[in-house]
């Protein structure tokens, strides 16, 4: 029985991704741009799964995000052209300069115990060096001003309005160097204060005292896909496997074959199977005294994939898949379809709509989702399984650096200093000088971008809706999934590492078990089976797509092969 704090850490866990996300838009620009481009621009294609990641709660997050980037933007612009307009070479020569002056962008973490060596990475005792790093960047900008003033006046007029050493760095320092560091502090600042209060484990759970409110549900018994793998959104393909069995009736090889034998049908349907497999995983996901080796969490569903491209063809619309996925041609997918439908579609395998049974499981808080997608096919007398198991790895590393802030009372809007929001007013100033050149020579850039958005959005909505109305193949698949696009390469924990392998083994095992003794129920050979069960007992976890590559062996006797990268090879023949 869960008790109601047991019931309270259940609750933050689901909502932890959501949180680390919403952090990622705050903190990676880059993240936030692909998150508003997913959910204003993607009008009329489906939403990869998110897994119960509230993605509108993450679009807002990220809406707030570039905006206050515009805003920095803006002013930056601001510094450029009435510096442009009163010191045109200075300008020019100096925008250039910036690049070299800035050097690597900085991470948005003011605390000195995070930061981290440039030599040996280790954390602490940063503090002085960024601090002094920050003086020297300044200093090196106002000498190349001063030498790029000494020698302005030798251009033509139009270039040099204002002669003279003094009155040039009273004006261009200003407005090239001091203000936009300020400006660029007070974003850095703000987007700090978010992170650091607002999106904290105490933070969150007071902004949403009720629970983290449901975003769309996009994962649904239907995914509509574009492109070749449908499993989009479910993580790197961890391994898979596959089993043939002919549906032969078991016979004694010692003796007479009698010579009359009733006409052979198939003792088995592919729906039977996967109705029973249904039930049998349904109750392996049951934590209760009477299932001691259940899975907590564990879901499973009866899935359609289709490819986005023939959702509108003839032989689909004649099914009724059509109707009841796209009700509206003009609108996104549906995610949930009538059970009847997806039923009718088991153990169908023609062309790109397929019937999956999929198990599966979000451990560690959601931070891995581990997918087991079962194919059952009865084809001329051929029992045919097949298996893949995707992992949605944990959120990176560094969309959860509010985890580590030390949770503190504070006001609603805080801009400076920020040691008010967790972190130390001179590192993060002096963070901000080599962000502040960098901000200042990609404004422009930037600016002009982010006012470009509306137009181009209308734009590309009108070219999608003539799209749809001139083209029977228009593609309605979902293309990005943004919680695969937040995930890190590694796993964090090594436990992690060895429950994926024992989540996986069970639902292989159960799913064998049942298998093999329906058939063997019904009088069908199932050796091969067995043989398959044996192998997925004994055997390991192999990763082949992503970062996270290893094994995890069980059973005497088994031997390791380390997956070792092209280049390594070649450096370890050297």
């Amino acid at each position: 029985m869960q008790t109601a704090e047991g019931v309270a850490v259940l609750v933050e866990e689901a909502a932890a991704a959501t949180r680390y996300l919403c952090a990622g838009a705050h903190l990676d620009e880059e993240f936030a741009r692909k998150v508003v481009e997913e959910i204003e621009d993607e009008h009329h294609r489906a939403y990869a799964p998110t897994f119960g990641i509230n993605i509108m709660l993450v679009h807002q997050h990220a809406r707030q995000a570039l905006q206050r980037v515009a805003d920095r933007d803006t002013g930056l612009v601001v510094c450029l052209l009435v510096s442009l307009a009163l010191q045109p070479a200075l300008t020019l020569v100096m925008w250039v300069l910036m690049v070299f002056i800035s050097g690597p962008p900085a991470g948005l973490d003011p605390r000195p115990a995070r930061l981290r060596h440039p030599v040996s990475g280790q954390q602490g005792g940063g503090q002085v060096r960024v601090v002094v790093g920050a003086v020297v960047r300044l200093l090196i900008a106002l000498a190349a001003m001063a030498i790029v003033a000494e020698f302005a006046p030798i251009l033509p007029w139009p270039l040099v309005w204002i002669h003279g050493l003094v009155p040039d760095l009273i004006i261009g320092y200003p407005l090239l160097v001091l203000i936009p560091w300020i400006i660029t502090w007070q974003e850095r600042s703000s987007a700090w204060h978010i992170v650091s209060k607002r999106l904290t484990s105490r933070g969150f759970a007071t902004g949403y005292p009720n629970g983290v409110p449901e975003g769309p549900i996009t994962d649904g018994n239907i995914t509509v896909y574009s492109g070749y793998s449908p499993f989009i959104g479910s993580g790197v393909e961890l391994d898979s496997w596959s089993t043939t069995t002919r549906l032969n009736a078991t016979r004694d090889l010692v003796g007479d074959i009698p010579p009359q034998r009733e006409p052979w049908t198939v003792p088995v349907t592919a729906g039977e199977l996967v109705e029973g497999l249904v039930a049998q995983l349904s109750e392996l996901g049951q934590e209760t005294t009477d299932s001691a080796d259940g899975i907590a969490g564990l879901t499973v569903t009866e899935k359609l994939f289709v490819d986005g491209t023939v959702v509108r063809q003839n032989a689909v619309r004649l099914s009724g898949l059509t109707k009841a996925v796209l009700p509206d041609e003009n609108s996104t997918p549906e995610y949930w379809i009538p059970e009847e439908i997806v039923r009718r579609y088991r153990g169908y395998h023609r062309g790109p709509i397929r019937h999956c049974l999929r198990s599966q499981v979000a451990a560690w808080g959601a931070d891995l989702v581990l997918s087991v997608f079962l194919q059952v096919t009865v084809s001329g007398g051929t029992l045919y399984l097949e298996s893949t198991t995707f992992l949605l790895p944990p959120v990176k590393e560094a969309y959860r650096v509010a985890d580590s802030v030390v949770d503190a009372p504070a006001p609603e809007v805080s801009y400076l200093p920020a040691d008010r929001a967790g972190g130390d007013d001179s590192v993060l100033g002096a963070q901000s000088v080599a962000a502040g050149f960098l901000a200042l020579v990609s404004s422009p850039v930037r600016l002009y971008r982010a006012l470009r958005a509306p137009a181009r959005r209308r734009k590309r909505n009108s070219e999608l809706l003539q799209a749809i109305k001139s083209d029977l193949t228009f593609d309605y698949g979902a293309r990005l999934s943004l919680r695969d696009l937040a995930s890190g390469p590694n796993y964090r924990n090594y436990f992690q590492r060895v429950d994926v392998a024992r989540i996986s083994r069970q639902i292989h095992l159960r799913t064998l078990d049942f298998v093999a003794t329906t058939l063997v129920e019904r009088d069908i050979d199932v050796s091969e089976l067995l043989e398959r069960r044996t192998a997925v007992y004994n055997s390991g976890v192999l990763m082949t797509g992503g970062a996270m590559h290893g094994t995890i062996v069980a059973g005497q006797g088994n031997t390791v092969i380390e997956q070792v990268p092209t280049d390594e090879r070649a450096k370890k023949k050297k």
